[in-house]
């Protein structure tokens, strides 16, 4: 496979020896031939202004904005049917949403954490309301409901319900017939329309979400396609290269990226937070003088195999942890710590060897790797080490 320079990407940046992704400043217009963002599309990618989604968009993938968008404002087009999983979670800036017509269920998780959220119109159309969907909003005011719901999901305004006023487009009675387990905490929180005092002032507020739609441009991703189905994704998996003198991999780096293999630089000291979260290769090399394996570094990763070198002192917490296809773990001499459910959940290890060095296995490092037969300490004087070893993991044959 044709190795491409992380240089030749236009989503990461290198300063001071740190890789990290690049602020998207401008806009980004998809075009009216889209019909589907892909699952974690624009995840964490850090576009900085706006965004439109021209009509003709149908499905908006799990996660595809989730951390990626700090601008006020996204509208929604009325051709819009799905909204995925935690979609818009984390977009610390979005004021104003209008949910359209089309999409049937808001999906759970879907503005977690939008903590600038004031206003949701949710349209006649629309019918449930997912668990989770607007936790830690901490500023929502005003969620507009069409009398179309059926059903509202468990925990929707947790960490936000201080302030909030869900604004009922039918009556008391056709409110008692949503199914939803937290109705009678929220119901002095529900203003109906045959109020007579009820005013909604919520209209002039979501008037203003057209006035943030206009004069587009273009920022190009030149790793995104939109196929012959109108999916618009990553275009291919690839093989990339980082330059030597890049000394860390900032946090959320590379997460959830499709790259098959990494080349990894000698100069490089530091992996940090999520920095292969996902990881799609199933081996990577790291260099001899790396010094810190961050928390969640490669968890969830699909590695098959991994040497880490005497030069980590700690591994650390959840590192490798969810790596299912994790057949061989090479530790070498100077490793000294085995952070907490570092290695847990890696089902294919069968056999691990510490090395002299490690004098410390935190809480569940190996917790749940269900096809570990053996655990081997080397050195002397490590009775105490193994006593823990036989006492945590039972069934483990411990020498």
């Amino acid at each position: 496979m044709k190795k491409t320079s992380i240089l030749d990407l236009d989503r990461y940046e290198i300063k001071d020896g740190i890789i990290s992704k690049r602020v998207m400043n401008g806009h980004v217009n998809l075009l009216k031939h889209v019909k589907w963002i892909s699952d974690y599309c624009f995840y964490r990618d850090g576009i900085n202004q706006k965004i439109t989604l021209n009509d003709g968009l149908e499905k908006i993938g799990a996660f595809a904005f989730t951390g990626g968008f700090s601008g006020d404002t996204i509208r929604l087009p009325s051709t819009l049917k799905e909204i995925g999983k935690g979609a818009f979670n984390e977009c610390p800036n979005l004021k104003y949403m209008r949910v359209p017509a089309g999409v049937k269920r808001i999906s759970e998780m879907c503005f977690n954490f939008c903590y600038e959220l004031e206003w949701v119109d949710v349209k006649e159309g629309v019918e449930e309301i997912g668990d989770y969907a607007f936790t830690f909003c901490k500023k929502l005011r005003y969620i507009k409901l069409p009398r179309s719901i059926k059903k509202i999901g468990f925990c929707i305004l947790w960490g936000a319900y201080n302030y909030v006023k869900l604004l009922y487009s039918g009556s008391k009675k056709e409110f008692e017939k949503i199914e939803w387990a937290e109705k009678e905490k929220f119901k002095d929180k529900v203003l109906f329309n045959d109020d007579s005092d009820l005013e909604w002032d919520g209209e002039e507020i979501a008037q203003t979400i057209e006035d943030y739609t206009i004069d587009y441009n273009w920022t190009e991703r030149k790793d995104l396609v939109c196929d012959s189905s109108g999916i618009y994704r990553e275009s291919r998996a690839r093989y990339i290269t980082i330059p030597e003198g890049v000394k860390e991999i900032g946090e959320c780096c590379f997460d959830r990226e499709i790259f098959v293999g990494v080349e990894l630089p000698n100069s490089l000291e530091s992996i940090g937070k999520f920095g292969f979260y996902e990881y799609k290769g199933r081996e990577i090399i790291l260099p001899n003088g790396l010094k810190l394996i961050d928390n969640s570094a490669f968890s969830e990763s699909e590695l098959e195999e991994i040497e880490i070198p005497g030069s980590v002192k700690k591994i650390c917490g959840s590192a490798f942890s969810g790596s299912k296809k994790l057949k061989k773990v090479t530790l070498n001499e100077g490793i000294e710590t085995i952070g907490v459910f570092a290695f847990s959940r890696c089902d294919s290890l069968d056999s691990i060897t510490l090395p002299e060095s490690v004098i410390d296995v935190q809480l569940g490092a190996f917790d749940k790797c269900i096809k570990l037969k053996e655990i081997i300490v080397k050195g002397q004087d490590k009775q105490n080490l193994k006593g823990y070893l036989k006492s945590r993991y039972e069934k483990i044959k411990i020498i």
